[in-house]
């Protein structure tokens, strides 16, 4: 399967509109979705909620471990590094966002290694956006008025909802994490990834992810990169990373039913929006009059249960089992006592501000 993708990442980006690839959902297809769909669900699995940390709203690991401390490297094929992460923050002047001078962080900039642009096919560039975690973003969804959005794309009439707006460009000069904005951290990094890979004639593509709010802002962020020539070297006409899905709606519907499984209970509808029982039905479902069947082996049925309680008992995972840190990032010092001691972030680097925006 994973030289299938290599040799097909274009028409599974949607080349082709995913033409006979939904119903029933080619195998290629979910592999390739859940990989992308894991990635997006490490955002919200490495947050920092602990609001007594000085780390607090951050990424609680190192780039260099990220993806071993969010468990997503053993036994996956599909091999990145991470180069930058990236913070947004509210217009809202609300008390719950004073950690890190109102800023969180809101996903991450990886790059395919050497291993893993052998079974992707091309060095892939990915910029994943998590969902809502803190409160303060249920406002910013919620604010669903529209606003101008020329200062993304330049003579345009284009409008977008506000609240997606805000998070995604706004800064503040004292900021420690957003000087620069959302936008232009992930416009700096992708252009610096873009330019390196360019220079060594390597064929590149940028895959822009998000899950829920994310979905929103990885929407527009994708939009932004493409008509802002984010996808070509600095100076240089010349696309590397084609818009391979040239059309004017965003993407096609994928209809899956989480229902039809044998291992899932219902109990909460909230919990239907979870990822992780996304990944479950796009691993088995096999259309609207057939048994459900996981063909994808390789997805590990234990996630579902990650943060809610969906699987039958005969499963045997507990629920919501899933804990990013041990002892809430307490630790034990030399004389015996405990202290927290979480990991905190750079800032992003300078370039965001110079070179971020055209």
């Amino acid at each position: 399967m994973a030289n299938d993708i290599a040799t097909n990442w274009k028409v599974l980006s949607g080349e082709k509109n995913w033409e006979g690839l939904l119903d029933p959902i080619d195998d290629n297809l979910r592999r390739y979705l859940i990989h992308y769909g894991q990635l997006t669900g490490t955002v919200g699995d490495a947050f920092n909620d602990v609001k007594l940390s000085d780390a607090y709203a951050l990424c609680r690991y190192p780039p260099e471990v990220y993806f071993t401390r969010t468990g997503i490297q053993l036994g996956n094929p599909f091999k990145y590094q991470v180069t930058d992460y990236f913070y947004g923050r509210s217009e809202i002047d609300f008390s719950e966002w004073t950690p890190a001078k109102r800023s969180a962080y809101f996903g991450f900039v990886a790059v395919a290694t050497d291993e893993g642009k052998l079974v992707l096919g091309r060095r892939d560039i990915v910029v994943c956006w998590r969902g809502t975690v803190l409160k303060i973003e249920w406002f910013e969804d919620f604010d669903c008025t529209l606003t101008s959005a020329s200062d993304i794309f330049p003579n345009t009439k284009a409008k977008v909802h506000h609240g997606f707006h805000g998070i995604y460009t706004t800064k503040d000069s004292d900021s420690t994490y957003n000087k620069t904005s959302a936008r232009e951290q992930v416009l700096a990094a992708v252009r610096r990834l873009v330019d390196k890979y360019a220079e060594l004639n390597e064929e590149v593509s940028i895959t822009v992810t998000g899950h829920s709010l994310g979905a929103a802002l990885a929407t527009l962020n994708a939009m932004d990169i493409a008509a802002n020539g984010y996808n070509k070297p600095s100076g240089s006409e010349t696309v590397i990373c084609s818009d391979i899905i040239p059309y004017e709606d965003v993407g096609v519907e994928l209809y899956i039913d989480t229902t039809k499984s044998p291992s899932i209970k219902y109990e909460s509808t909230g919990a239907a929006h979870d990822l992780n029982l996304y990944l479950h039905g796009v691993a088995g479902y096999q259309g609207k009059d057939s048994d459900f069947n996981l063909v994808i082996t390789d997805l590990d049925i234990a996630l579902v249960n990650k943060y809610n309680d969906l699987l039958t008992d005969d499963r045997k995972v507990p629920p919501k089992w899933w804990s990013n840190v041990l002892n809430k990032g307490m630790i034990q010092i030399d004389i015996g006592f405990w202290k927290l001691n979480d990991y905190i972030p750079d800032p992003p680097s300078d370039d965001a501000s110079e070179n971020g925006t055209n």
